[in-house]
């Protein structure tokens, strides 16, 4: 064999076995590319479920205001879900960030409805009711605590940029929390001020003599009250409230002195003249005075009466000149003028018993 020859097979061997190394080479590329591939869909397709179950707990996708159904349970599941995910990840912390926040809102939420009796909440979904009265008993220093806690900086640090130049503009609910902590906080404020007129209202006892100045108190409450109508409109429902009870137990106090008096309705009116609701409530409730009004003009009548009948008998009343009694003998009959003419006129004055009949006089 010639030198030529070996040298041609030695450059083809050389060639095969270079395809046969780069062959095997591509192949095993492949081969991990579609190993990778499998668990990295996997780990997107977990990680949208997660999301997909975050989203759930908000109202809509505007992620503001959760659901009216939330409750804090509802987190534990998809914390597990987390948990399953590499802890090296920075999107489980992405995760973990978004369930506190919604906890916090749960808590936020939770705590200002509670600023406010009866059963309707102030945020409940996405529906918001500041006209509410608020709790009796609710302190200032309550309302602070929460206000510490959970008020929202209408300018922060941009999360994702790190920015503290960016300005945050709060969502919806952030805005709607804002708004009631400040309300509140005013209602409670004022609060105090009206709580202390009010009280010099009801410090003075329901008497006869002291209408005219509870009217004049009642006044002075409720020319403040009227300054908070519309600023503080929770505040002007509860406090406009306990007026109207105090009110109710004023008439009711004054109609029982009204029995006793006569005339005092009217008396009542006079008094009451400087408080507009004092005065309204008199007239709302003029029936309870009615009857005792009826009373008194009868009793005054009969008394009127009583006395005629008394003069009457005296001026015919007999007496026997000397001390034992006998009934007397019928006397005749005498002549009178009647009034105005000359024509005389027979009566007849018949004296039986003791007592004087003055239906048979004439």
């Amino acid at each position: 064999m010639g030198k030529t020859l070996k040298g041609i097979i030695s450059i083809a061997l050389i060639l095969g076995l270079v395809g046969v190394i780069t062959l095997n080479a591509y192949v095993n590329s492949n081969s991990k590319a579609n190993l990778v591939q499998k668990p990295n869909q996997e780990f997107t397709n977990i990680l949208d479920d997660i999301q997909s179950q975050i989203d759930e707990l908000y109202y809509d996708e505007n992620q503001d205001f959760l659901k009216e159904s939330f409750q804090v349970e509802m987190i534990d599941p998809i914390k597990k879900n987390i948990n399953k995910l590499n802890e090296s990840t920075t999107v489980k912390n992405q995760y973990l960030d978004q369930l506190k926040e919604i906890e916090k809102r749960f808590q936020a939420q939770n705590e200002v409805n509670d600023f406010f009796a009866g059963t309707k909440d102030a945020i409940r979904g996405n529906e918001v009711n500041e006209d509410l009265m608020i709790r009796e008993g609710l302190t200032k220093e309550k309302v602070l605590k929460v206000k510490e806690e959970y008020y929202y900086e209408e300018i922060g640090i941009d999360e994702q940029t790190s920015d503290s130049n960016q300005e945050v503009e709060l969502d919806a609910f952030q805005k709607a929390i804002n708004l009631l902590i400040d309300q509140v906080e005013e209602s409670v404020v004022e609060g105090d001020e009206l709580l202390e007129l009010f009280k010099d209202v009801e410090k003075i006892d329901i008497v006869d003599g002291n209408i005219g100045k509870i009217a004049q108190a009642m006044r002075k409450f409720d020319q403040r009250l009227l300054e908070v109508k519309n600023s503080l409109p929770s505040l002007f429902k509860t406090m406009n409230k306990k007026a109207d009870t105090y009110t109710h137990k004023v008439i009711k106090e004054v109609a029982k002195i009204a029995k006793d008096v006569p005339q005092y309705y009217q008396l009542l009116v006079s008094s009451l003249e400087p408080s507009e609701r004092l005065s309204q409530a008199l007239e709302d409730n003029k029936e309870l005075f009615e009857g005792s009004e009826e009373t008194t003009v009868e009793v005054v009548e009969t008394t009127q009466k009583i006395a005629e009948t008394v003069e009457t008998s005296n001026d015919y009343y007999y007496e026997e000149p000397e001390n034992s009694w006998t009934n007397p003998e019928p006397t005749p009959p005498s002549t009178t003028v009647r009034p105005g003419t000359s024509e005389p006129v027979e009566s007849t004055q018949v004296i039986e018993t003791s007592e004087v009949n003055d239906d048979n006089y004439y």
